[in-house]
């Protein structure tokens, strides 16, 4: 990349989280890179030399390059920013590394590393950003900085938590004064959600949550967005249930963000989820798939409840209508023993048990093309479930008895007066 950049006669650096990440020794893979010149043609000669490809060059001086390998290198020309209104995308102009430092979120994320050029390799830190990640501070770097971009609320809540920093106590005020002043409800739905996503799928989303809502910021999305006691809890029985589901099913809740939305959405009418979703520009697939989803979930819980015998076959009906990324939410409602111990029997075992006769075993057998035989397969599952229908043998009797009930009822039918 130092040849890079010097064949391209310009000034290369390393910059923003990774820099961070390296001097905390947390592993990122994620290389952001910024160049004093035209970072696109950098990033365009940077794929070439790799191998890579080039994507993505946008107005405001930013590439992506990809390796053959698969990493992911972000590349972005210096430049300053100023802000017309609150929440408003920023005028861009070409800047100096300073400048580029400097428009960005936190000290934390301010400093650099020099890739070519006489400061090669020395850290360049003008804004203070070792000294308040030595001592875990989260501090922004001028009054403006939420006004400006009131995302950064965000993202100073997400740092704090996954680092276990504070946030320092001017950043604090001026967090609660930008809350105060209604600056997030400025956010477009878009940058809003992408915000609260890499919340709901990061390392620590509900202390995210419980966060937001002490300093009101869940609110300023929508009213009713609150977190009483029973929602923290709920939060917090869903965040240990996917972490026990994914000890006994690696394939179990895939997309973090939608279990913990559910959670979030709780107990609230379709109505409310909808107008949360909207305010959030959620598709109405994605907003009418959770509605569904979460009513689905409240269905499953009912016959996980009775201490009493459940067949498994009912256990498993119910969950089946569950997508696979609510799972967690099922547990996380059902404190009974006996309730969890149903779940992790569907996950383990009931939800991959199938009939061995298929469909065109089942025509063979003198089963008519259409929607029996669907049928015939549910009841031969459930059976198998049971342990009812043990072997290929059972199923083809199982299989054989049904129609021949089919043939009874239809002569007995035949029979009843009109």
């Amino acid at each position: 990349m130092a040849q890079v950049g010097d064949e391209a006669d310009v000034r290369v650096y390393a910059v923003g989280g990774f820099v961070r990440d390296l001097l905390l020794s947390v592993r990122n893979d994620d290389l952001d890179l910024t160049v004093e010149g035209d970072g696109i043609r950098f990033a365009q000669r940077l794929a070439a030399r790799l191998g890579g490809t080039s994507r993505r060059p946008s107005e405001f001086g930013t590439a992506v390059v990809l390796t053959p390998d698969g990493r992911k290198i972000d590349v972005a020309t210096a430049r300053r920013e100023t802000y017309a209104a609150p929440a408003a995308l920023p005028t861009v102009e070409p800047g100096s590394i300073r400048d580029d430092l400097f428009r960005r979120d936190f000290s934390v994320n301010t400093m650099a590393f020099a890739l070519n050029g006489p400061e090669a390799f020395i850290l360049l830190d003008w804004y203070g950003g070792r000294a308040d990640l030595a001592e875990g501070i989260i501090r922004v770097l001028h009054n403006r900085s939420f006004r400006d971009d009131p995302t950064r609320i965000f993202r100073a809540i997400r740092l704090e938590q996954r680092f276990g920093f504070v946030l320092h106590v001017h950043t604090l005020r001026l967090l609660g004064r930008a809350v105060e002043k209604g600056w997030i409800e400025q956010l477009s739905g878009p940058r809003l959600w992408r915000e609260l996503r890499l919340m709901l799928e990061g390392t620590s989303p509900v202390r995210c949550l419980i966060r937001l809502h002490e300093l009101e910021v869940l609110s300023g999305i929508d009213p009713s967005l609150t977190l009483s006691p029973e929602r923290v809890l709920l939060l917090t029985r869903t965040a240990d249930a996917r972490a026990e589901l994914a000890e006994i099913a690696s394939e179990e809740g895939t997309h973090a963000w939608l279990v913990y939305l559910a959670a979030l959405l709780w107990g609230m009418s379709p109505p409310a989820i909808r107008q949360v979703c909207q305010r959030l520009v959620l598709s109405p697939r994605v907003t009418e798939g959770l509605i569904d989803g979460m009513a689905a979930v409240e269905r499953a819980c009912s016959p996980l409840q009775p201490e009493d015998a459940v067949r498994p076959s009912q256990v498993t009906a119910a969950l089946d209508r569950v997508p696979v990324d609510l799972v967690a939410l099922v547990l996380a409602a059902s404190p009974e023993p006996a309730a969890r111990e149903r779940i992790r029997q569907y996950v383990t075992a009931w939800r991959h048990i199938q009939p061995t006769l298929s469909g065109g075993d089942l025509k063979q057998l003198g089963v008519p093309q259409g929607p029996l035989i669907g049928r015939l397969l549910a009841q031969i599952r459930a059976a198998k479930l049971d342990g009812e229908v043990l072997t290929p043998q059972a199923e083809e009797t199982f299989v054989r008895h049904a129609m021949q009930q089919i043939e009874e009822h239809k002569h007995h039918s035949h029979f009843l007066p009109p």
